[in-house]
């Protein structure tokens, strides 16, 4: 098609759409000139929206993340009253768009943000920074932020010091030396270490990020009204109206819990000379291994025969739900137990991992063990092998199968006047 002709198209199928070529007749026919054949040859284009920005909150403090289905929270973050929590940095519009005949495209409206104004926090005079209202714990609970009153203390507390008593909670940054002591109804956290003192929450939480070190005469003493949480402990009394965290591991202490005993590592890798008593079981982050026996050097065949209730409970299945069962004999490797509840004996096959807790005749205290069925003897009774228990269980059950098979070998000894014959 000649230039002329193909520029004259054009410009009639431009005005039959009624669309504005911004181009003189001699430079739209140049530019026609330039086209190439079987390629596309862009005359005019529309503009695309620019986009906007959309409104976003910046957080000024490190904020854990708290759920209400957390059983127990390991990071803490306390704050002064006045210290911003979080800026909000408003919204911006988009530029407009325009098509070929020039019609407007408006650009999407921006998302606007707002500040997570929670519990004992305020606003800025403009609106844009929230600050805390209290000195506390902050932390980030339904996308609010919220701050918990409660007495921050700044260094270590000395015995010299006094009690430290709150109404609320307590947040120490520093350490505890010897002889503090902090009473408090709410949580307690610790950032550093405990050395030698008495923590005591009335109805909260007792939480500590370095070690718990007591002595011998004078054992540290936490008491919880709900969760405790440790990293290390070493000569320490600790009862929790809940459950108990241990991070690492716990030597020479007592553990007493209402609830459940979580630990990262085995139980007999994490509880050295430890003594425990709990309403629940022992949650192990680590899988247990049935298969092989951690707490024995060599099989024990000696059997003590016993009539001892007990409590059994699938280990690994959380929540923990103990069954009443009995022991009909027991040694220091395994036992025999006749399990009662039948919804639970369908799921005592052989390999399958358990908790059992009894009381051996000579302690008040609760023996806990993790074992596994070893065999099925007859309906609702099973044989199982002891996999991890705390030295200091395995030690009075060694000791109680000793003086047994004494008190037994001693019945059978002869009199003297026998031998002689």
């Amino acid at each position: 098609m000649p230039a002329e002709a193909l520029t004259e198209a054009v410009r009639e199928q431009s005005h039959r759409l009624r669309v504005t070529l911004p181009f003189a007749p001699s430079d739209l026919k140049a530019r026609l000139l330039s086209c190439r054949i079987g390629a596309w040859t862009r005359l005019l284009s529309g503009t695309e929206p620019t986009s906007p920005l959309d409104g976003r909150v910046e957080l000024l403090a490190p904020v854990p993340v708290l759920s209400h289905l957390q059983q127990f929270q390991e990071t803490h973050y306390a704050v002064r009253a006045g210290t911003p929590l979080a800026r909000l940095h408003a919204a911006q519009s988009g530029r407009p768009g325009f098509d070929l005949l020039g019609r407007r495209h408006q650009a999407r409206e921006p998302r606007k943000a707002r500040l997570p104004r929670g519990r004992n926090t305020m606003l800025s005079d403009d609106g844009t920074v929230l600050y805390a209202a209290c000195d506390g714990e902050v932390v980030l609970r339904n996308l609010m932020l919220h701050v918990f009153p409660m007495h921050v203390r700044d260094g270590d507390l000395e015995a010299a010091d006094g009690v430290l008593a709150s109404e609320n909670g307590v947040f120490v940054r520093g350490s505890l030396r010897p002889g503090a002591r902090i009473v408090a109804s709410g949580h307690i956290y610790v950032a550093g270490d405990i050395h030698e003192a008495i923590v005591q929450s009335e109805t909260g939480n007792i939480s500590v990020s370095g070690s718990i070190l007591g002595a011998v005469a004078r054992p540290t003493l936490l008491q919880a009204g709900n969760n405790i949480s440790i990293t290390n402990v070493l000569y320490g009394t600790l009862s929790a109206g809940g459950g108990i965290w241990l991070l690492r591991e716990a030597r020479r202490s007592t553990l007493r819990a209402a609830g459940d005993l979580y630990l990262h590592n085995s139980l007999d890798a994490s509880l050295r000379d430890v003594q425990i008593e709990l309403g629940g079981g022992v949650v192990t982050k680590q899988a247990v291994a049935v298969t092989q026996l951690a707490v024995l050097t060599e099989r024990q065949h000696f059997r003590v025969s016993m009539a001892v209730q007990a409590a059994i409970a699938l280990h690994g299945v959380q929540p923990l739900r103990f069954h009443p069962c009995w022991i009909l004999d027991v040694s220091s490797s395994g036992a025999r137990c006749r399990v009662t509840e039948h919804a639970l004996i369908d799921h005592l096959v052989p390999n399958t991992a358990v908790q059992l807790k009894f009381a051996l005749p000579d302690r008040r205290d609760l023996v806990l063990v993790i074992a596994r069925v070893a065999r099925l003897i007859a309906p609702g009774v099973i044989g199982v092998e002891f996999v991890h228990m705390t030295q200091h269980d395995h030690q009075h059950l060694a000791d109680l199968c000793v003086r047994s098979m004494l008190r037994r070998a001693h019945v059978g000894l002869p009199r003297s006047d026998d031998r002689g014959r």
